[in-house]
């Protein structure tokens, strides 16, 4: 159920950030019920969900979920969105700090760029750094959380 929660999580970032539908988060909980010999309700009302309720629904299903596991886990799909619409980037950026937030700033050594980022971005946008600089040091560093953790 651990990695159930922890796919959820995963999710549900990718899904915020608008990186997938919500009809791609209904097709993976269709396919998880089929595969489940006894479901879980979180997973079944992700499945029955709404576009609009997908988000609550997926963030039901991730309580108890592993904080940074999940992140790690998106980061390949999270560097091919912003490398594929960079102007995305600084949404990323903010939702990754508000998660570290969140998280009392406890943040694994390879993520920490985390807490800079929006702070970059958001000096890019009043002309104090160049936007193409930050995008870069993001996408870079987000490279290097990749490579750190070996996903892909």
């Amino acid at each position: 159920m651990q990695d159930i929660r922890n796919d959820a999580a995963r999710l549900s970032l990718l899904h915020d950030l608008g990186v997938i539908s919500a009809n791609e988060v209904v097709r993976w909980a269709d396919d998880l019920i089929v595969s489940e010999a006894k479901p879980c309700q979180e997973l079944i009302d992700l499945s029955t969900s709404s576009a609009k309720g997908v988000g609550d629904a997926l963030r039901s299903l991730a309580r108890g979920a592993d904080v940074w596991l999940p992140i790690e886990a998106a980061l390949p799909r999270i560097l091919e969105f912003v490398t594929a619409k960079p102007d995305q980037a600084p949404i990323a950026a903010r939702a990754f700090y508000h998660i570290a937030v969140d998280q009392k700033y406890e943040v694994p050594k390879t993520l920490r760029f985390f807490l800079n980022a929006e702070d970059d971005f958001d000096l890019a946008e009043s002309g104090i750094y160049r936007f193409d600089e930050v995008y870069h040091r993001f996408v870079d560093a987000i490279k290097a959380a990749i490579a750190a953790y070996g996903v892909a």
